[in-house]
């Protein structure tokens, strides 16, 4: 689909979900991988409470699987259809294989729905050829969906976000909302909004990765892994009930 079918998607069918929904409601989402002469179909399982993706193709998924590894992956359309064939094969796949997979899957069809910047991007991806990101670059966005959620309360900055059934997670977080968490929990007290600012995340910033274009993009290694983790402070846990 287009750019801007895929952001309707996402606007009207993906985000909706979150709006007072019991916790044990769920959707499947299918999405079709075109690369060949067989198609190949994946379909996720996931909670419309939160867009969590707890089982794939039919088989649900362990906590292992399903809680986000600090670990890099390339997010782009190229990985996306190659999740989509490789998921045919979720029987045998590893732990670390799966999780990979719901890493991608998630950044297109669930934190999409949860944050504006990561909808822009993976809108970016499919508009332009050879633009993707290093999922680990964004992942203290992608840990901070509760703490944001209740920042944008507690500021009155809510806009046009729906929330879940415990009015404790909203979609969509803005831009606006994370540049103004940051400056907060960076002030040391100056800005008034520092108050609402958890006390893990105060003197940190959640940092965003850009999208890369125009070349191909490898996962981190181990190295370029742990200088980053070394320069970017990445919190090991989610607040929002995911471990």
């Amino acid at each position: 689909m287009g750019g801007t079918a895929y952001r309707a998607f996402i606007d009207q069918h993906i985000r909706p979900l979150l709006d007072d929904t019991p916790g044990n409601d769920f959707v499947d989402l299918v999405a079709t991988a075109d690369c060949g002469a067989t198609p190949a179909t994946v379909r996720l399982h996931m909670q419309k409470a939160n867009y969590y993706i707890l089982a794939i193709n039919g088989q649900n998924l362990t906590k292992e699987q399903y809680t986000y590894k600090t670990s890099d992956v390339v997010v782009n359309l190229d990985a996306l259809a190659d999740a989509i064939t490789a998921s045919q094969t979720i029987a045998t796949a590893s732990d670390t294989e799966i999780n990979d997979w719901v890493k991608i899957f998630a950044w297109f069809f669930a934190e999409s729905a949860r944050f504006v910047q990561v909808e822009d991007e993976a809108e970016r991806m499919i508009l332009e050829e050879q633009c993707g990101v290093n999922w680990i670059e964004s992942v203290t966005l992608l840990r901070h969906w509760g703490a944001t959620s209740r920042f944008a309360v507690a500021t009155g900055n809510t806009g046009n976000m729906i929330f879940n059934a415990g009015h404790t997670l909203a979609a969509p977080v803005p831009e606006a909302v994370i540049s103004a968490f940051n400056h907060a929990a960076l002030s040391g007290g100056s800005d008034p909004n520092y108050q609402y600012i958890p006390d893990r995340d105060r003197g940190r910033s959640i940092e965003v990765g850009a999208p890369t274009c125009g070349g191909p993009l490898k996962p981190k290694g181990l190295l370029s892994m742990l200088l980053y983790r070394w320069n970017v402070s990445i919190p090991a846990t989610t607040d929002d009930g995911m471990q």
